[in-house]
C-alpha cells in the first residue's frame, strides 16, 4: 500500500511483458507486435528477473522477482536482494538495492541459486529522449543509447496512462501501440501509427531493453523499463 498507484499500475504492465518480449523477434524489421503473442504459456522454468525503473531518466527502483521456490536465497554477485515490508522498511530497501545493483547493468554478472551459480550479461539500462507533448499529425523522434553488447530489440510502448482507480487519462478509443525497433538509438513514429491517439490524451511513452537466458534450471531474465508521460496535442 505503500507504492502508488502508478508503480502498480507498471508492474502489471512489465510482468505482462517482458518475459517473453525477445523470444522469437528475430528479424530486425519494425513492426507492431501484438502483446498477446509475446507471453509464452509453457514455460515451467523457474524465471528470476532483475529490472531497473526508470521514470523520466531518473532510476526510482531496482526489483527481482523469484520464482525459484527454493529455501536458497538468490544473491547477485555476491549480494542478498533487500525486501521492505512497509513504506519505511521499502525505503531504505530500496536505495540499498539501488547501491547493490546500479552497477550490475551493463555487465557480466554471477547469479546464485544455492551451489547454482549462472553467469549472466545484464543489459544496460536505457534512457532515452521524447517530446513532452506529442502531435500525431506530424510524428516525432526518439532517441535513446544503445546497448553495443547485445543485439537484441527494444520495445516502444505508447500506454493510456492509468489514474490511481485504473481508469485511463484518455478517451475511450485511445489505442495501445507496441512497436519492437533495432537497438540503434532512433526511431520516428509517423502520422499513420499514432492515428489511434486523440487529442487531450496522456499517455506514457515506454522504452524496454531486456536480456533472457534458458538455464537448464532457471531461466534468467534482467531488463529495465523506462517512462516518460506525455500529453497529445
Amino acid at each position: 500500500m505503500f507504492k502508488n498507484s502508478f508503480m502498480k499500475n507498471l508492474k502489471k504492465i512489465v510482468l505482462l511483458l517482458s518475459i517473453g518480449i525477445f523470444i522469437g523477434s528475430c528479424s530486425k524489421n519494425s513492426e507492431f507486435v501484438d502483446i498477446g503473442e509475446l507471453v509464452p504459456d509453457n514455460n515451467k522454468t523457474p524465471l528470476i528477473s532483475l529490472s531497473a525503473t526508470i521514470i523520466n531518466n531518473d532510476l526510482t527502483e531496482i526489483d527481482l522477482f523469484d520464482e525459484t521456490a527454493t529455501n536458497e536465497a538468490v544473491t547477485i554477485n555476491g549480494h542478498n536482494f533487500c525486501y521492505g515490508t512497509d513504506a519505511n522498511s521499502y525505503a531504505i530497501c530500496n536505495e540499498q538495492n539501488i547501491n547493490n545493483f546500479e552497477n550490475v547493468f551493463g555487465e557480466i554478472v554471477v547469479f546464485k541459486v544455492g551451489n547454482t551459480e549462472m553467469n549472466f550479461y545484464c543489459p544496460e539500462m536505457i534512457y532515452f529522449n521524447a517530446p513532452q507533448t506529442i502531435n500525431p499529425n506530424t510524428g516525432f523522434d526518439i532517441t535513446w543509447n544503445v546497448d553495443q553488447n547485445i543485439n537484441n530489440e527494444v520495445l516502444i510502448s505508447i500506454t493510456p496512462r492509468l489514474d490511481g482507480d485504473g481508469n485511463p487519462y484518455t478517451s475511450q478509443n485511445t489505442n495501445r501501440i507496441d512497436i519492437l525497433v533495432p537497438d540503434n538509438g532512433q526511431y520516428t513514429f509517423y502520422p499513420h501509427s499514432l492515428s489511434g491517439l486523440n487529442s487531450g490524451d496522456i499517455v506514457d511513452i515506454e522504452m524496454r531493453r531486456t536480456n533472457q537466458r534458458n538455464f537448464i534450471q532457471y531461466y534468467l531474465e534482467s531488463f529495465s523499463v523506462n517512462v516518460h508521460v506525455v500529453v497529445v496535442q
